[in-house]
């Protein structure tokens, strides 16, 4: 965002496990702590959805994104389709710049058209958004979530959360 008048919205889809990191705290947790920290640098410039039943509108107010965010809690029956869906769809009706983060460290191969879900909807629906799929630890597959990088996709890789609140203020904040 590197044009500070310009809104962003940003959506984000967990499909986190109760699993680990190093520092011995859930990596769902270090990610939410991650993205509250972005929710607060964004300031009035945007709003963060979090897909989840529960919600249906992105936030507006600084204070609604965080609470999003740091409430957020895995709902039941509720697909990674569903929320790519969801989030895709809300944020792509929204002005300015459009971001999706799908934040896994469970994925498999056989989950890839699901979680191509979102950028399919993308291109149909002409939305705009850019998707940054991140994989966290070692216990995803690593090579079959690659293939879903393409023009409107990036694929990245941490094996701790320790950079992830650094790497989301670089793409969200300074625009790389």
């Amino acid at each position: 965002m590197s044009d500070f008048d310009q809104p962003v919205a940003i959506g984000i889809v967990f499909d986190l496990s109760i699993q680990h990191g190093s520092t011995g705290q859930r990596y769902i947790d270090r990610v939410k702590q991650s993205f509250v920290s972005l929710a607060t640098q964004l300031g009035l410039c945007g709003g963060v959805f979090v897909a989840h039943p529960n919600n249906d509108d992105i936030p507006r107010t600084q204070g609604e994104s965080v609470s999003q965010i740091a409430n957020y809690d895995e709902p039941d029956k509720f697909s990674v389709e569903t929320a790519l869906r969801q989030a895709t769809n809300i944020v792509g009706n929204q002005e300015g710049e459009r971001l999706i983060f799908v934040v896994t460290d469970r994925f498999q191969a056989k989950q890839l058209y699901q979680f191509s879900k979102g950028p399919l909807i993308n291109r149909t629906k002409d939305y705009g958004c850019k998707f940054y799929f991140l994989g966290i630890g070692g216990k995803y597959d690593k090579q079959a979530y690659r293939q879903l990088s393409g023009p409107d996709a990036t694929v990245m890789h941490f094996d701790e959360t320790d950079r992830l609140a650094a790497q989301l203020t670089k793409i969200v904040i300074v625009g790389d």
